[in-house]
């Protein structure tokens, strides 16, 4: 039964994946309809590499004890402010990287800026000025 479902998935996973991609670039069935051959190697090749994926998972969530031997949730129980803190903190670090020296997003900015007519690139909230 796994083996079917794993195959089902691998190949929905698989035609989604060529579908988006060819509507990504042609917005139509263009890039599947001009390359069958090509096409139908890619998604056999996808079919195989999805369904490895998937099978190990499966494979790995089997021998699963629960959330008890792994270290980082015995931590989490010890301490959970500072991890909940120490989480929040790295996910916040992208922000505080890609923004800097200002931490907020360039929108607000951009707004003030329309407010008071000094630049007007973003002139689709206008009415409520």
């Amino acid at each position: 039964m796994k083996k079917i479902i794993t195959l089902l998935l691998s190949s929905l996973f698989s035609l989604f994946l060529m579908i988006g991609t060819s509507f990504k670039f042609y917005n139509s069935f263009e890039l599947i309809s001009k390359n069958i051959f090509t096409s139908i190697l890619i998604f056999i090749l996808m079919i195989f590499v999805f369904y490895k994926l998937i099978f190990w998972l499966y494979k790995m969530f089997d021998n699963y004890n629960g959330l008890g031997d792994i270290k980082i949730f015995k931590l989490f129980n010890d301490k959970p402010f500072l991890i909940s803190f120490i989480v929040i903190v790295l996910c916040w670090l992208v922000y505080v990287i890609a923004f800097y020296p200002c931490i907020l997003s360039p929108y607000p900015s951009h707004k003030i800026l329309h407010y008071f007519v000094i630049d007007n690139k973003f002139s689709y909230y206008s009415v409520f000025l």
